[in-house]
């Protein structure tokens, strides 16, 4: 894979390009962190379950899955470029869709658009980014890259809770649609990254990443990263205002609050992906996030709070780890495909099944109980992580 290599006099326009980038990803991601602080609301207007909330996230991660193996195809015709506008157009359709519908019955729809249009970004967006900049800066580049996802994780709490205060849901929705489409606008009037074809993955040469023995390993990691961070996130207001008696701002303002923190561990983790063994910081991420997340089940008041403040930024700081690693770990050739593939897999099972499973636990148990549970797998998982360590690219 060729990269750009970012002379002095070229440093402005690459910061201006990694900020489009960063714009994309952040709206990309806000769209579908909305129904996360909007679930209750949602719930409480239209009087739907528990177990129904948690499906919208696998909805999205269902169209998710599926446009990530069709992306390459479109990309190879349209450029990575207009793939990204044509994603955030789709993703503001999607949006749209959700909000006019007059029941929960034909929200799916529009969920499965979203998702749709959230997974064309993905590779078009890594394989930009990754011709931007050096390999061995790729953990930087990565971490600056996720400040998008995670200050929409932030910012989609606190957004909610103003819109709903003065509108409603819909309305919140529709704010949103109006914003991705400005976004890929002037993506596709400034963005100068990733002005050639993406390459369809090569489904033949499945066999050979799936007998890498460090490949497993790695899917296994990257979709308990999608958990702890997407995954917790889905459920995690619904939990506060339906068990932990938190009102709705309060609940939001905590949620909002715990990610502000995680984009200084992005950061972090961004600059040690490149200087330290993943294996220990992989174990070290699985002990603290799991410990936080079986925490955020246990306890209650005061220390409740605290669990969402560790767990939150110990999450972020998953995925700009997890990134680099599926890089390393791919040859060239295989590394299109490793993205097309893994992403997927560990979305559709951290981000969308994971929601919905602990939906379904708190309609015939508890919410803490899921939590307990999600918690103490993703900690016993730190002893698998020596299996997981690529050599550096080349």
């Amino acid at each position: 894979m060729g990269t750009i290599s970012p002379e002095p006099q070229q440093r402005p326009s690459l910061l201006s390009q990694l900020g489009l980038l960063v714009a994309a990803v952040f709206f990309n991601i806000f769209a579908r962190m909305l129904f996360s602080p909007l679930l209750p609301a949602m719930e409480r207007d239209l009087g739907f379950s528990h177990a129904r909330g948690g499906s919208f996230f696998f909805f999205m991660a269902a169209g998710y899955a599926g446009s990530m193996l069709f992306s390459g195809f479109l990309s190879r015709y349209i450029t990575h470029r207009r793939t990204i506008a044509v994603a955030l157009f789709t993703v503001s359709a999607g949006l749209v869709m959700v909000a006019v519908s007059p029941s929960v019955t034909y929200m799916p729809i529009g969920l499965l658009v979203l998702g749709i249009g959230a997974g064309l970004y993905a590779p078009s967006g890594i394989t930009t980014l990754t011709h931007l900049v050096e390999p061995d800066r790729w953990g930087t580049a990565t971490a600056i890259h996720e400040v998008g996802p995670n200050i929409s994780f932030v910012v989609a709490p606190v957004f909610a809770t103003l819109v709903v205060r003065y509108a409603d849901w819909r309305a919140a929705l529709l704010i949103a649609a109006g914003a991705t489409v400005i976004v890929g606008i002037s993506f596709l009037l400034w963005g100068k990254g990733g002005r050639f074809p993406g390459v369809p993955p090569h489904l033949s040469k499945l066999r050979l990443l799936i007998s890498n023995h460090t490949y497993p390993w790695v899917l296994l990691f990257f979709t308990l990263a999608m958990a702890a961070s997407l995954g917790v996130y889905g459920m995690l207001p619904s939990y506060l205002v339906a068990e932990a008696e938190m009102n709705e701002a309060t609940a939001n303002n905590l949620v909002s609050l715990s990610r502000a923190l995680g984009i200084g561990a992005i950061f972090l983790s961004g600059v040690l992906a490149d200087r330290i063994r993943v294996r220990v910081l992989l174990a070290g991420a699985a002990v603290i996030t799991g410990g936080a997340t079986l925490a955020i089940g246990l306890l209650s008041g005061p220390w409740l709070v605290a669990a969402v403040l560790i767990e939150a930024p110990v999450a972020a700081g998953f995925i700009p780890v997890m990134l680099p690693v599926l890089s390393r770990t791919s040859s060239p050739e295989l590394r299109s495909l490793a993205v097309s593939v893994t992403i997927p897999i560990a979305y559709i099972i951290g981000a969308g099944l994971v929601p919905y499973l602990l939906g379904v636990v708190a309609e015939r148990a508890t919410f803490a109980l899921g939590f307990s549970i999600l918690g103490a797998i993703i900690a016993a998982a730190a002893l698998a992580a020596s299996q997981v360590e690529p050599s550096r690219a080349k």
